[in-house]
């Protein structure tokens, strides 16, 4: 990690890295912990805005009618991730629960080839991630995936869930001596 903070190319920006992986594998956990360094500018998921759009939660009208309010809800994740992702920060590294690449090339493709966004809606956030990837750094360094340990209750067991194998995921508990 400290050759990829001596780069030249993170002279002008920080070293981006994006935590990914499925509800419960340990994402905010990592987040709330990186946010006590002072070189890290760690950013959870915006759930609050998500759940608070002019008055309106998102989130919630997404549950409840996926087909409904697929492309409203991932259009607006695009938007704050991208807030999020492009925002300017003095730390040297930037940390984010899940990225704009993941929200595309994840959630979209999962909402489309279950059937809750129609072909021009999947046409529409295609064509306006691409436009942003060409138009504007919203480049990550490192994406943390796959695998993330969750301290248990007991102190000499810890948890390890095996991410992003959607409902595939294993859970498995490894005793340490």
């Amino acid at each position: 990690m400290a050759d990829l903070l001596n780069k030249d190319s993170f002279a002008s920006r920080p070293l981006r890295v994006s935590i990914e992986g499925n509800v419960g594998c340990g994402k905010s956990t990592l987040i709330k912990y990186f946010k006590n360094f002072d070189d890290i500018d760690a950013k959870a998921e915006p759930l609050d805005e998500w759940r608070n759009v002019q008055g309106h939660n998102l989130l919630h009208l997404l549950y409840a009618d996926q087909s409904r309010w697929n492309f409203t809800f991932q259009l607006y994740v695009q938007l704050s991730r991208l807030n999020l992702q492009t925002t300017q920060s003095d730390k040297k590294i930037q940390l984010f629960e899940r990225s704009l690449q993941n929200s595309r090339h994840c959630f979209v493709e999962m909402a489309y080839h279950r059937g809750y966004l129609a072909d021009l809606e999947y046409a529409t956030l295609s064509e306006w991630y691409d436009w942003i990837e060409k138009n504007m750094d919203i480049n990550l360094d490192l994406i943390v995936a796959d695998i993330l340990f969750v301290p248990c209750l007991k102190k000499d067991f810890f948890t390890v869930f095996i991410c992003g194998q959607g409902h595939n995921n294993k859970q498995r508990r490894l005793q340490f001596e």
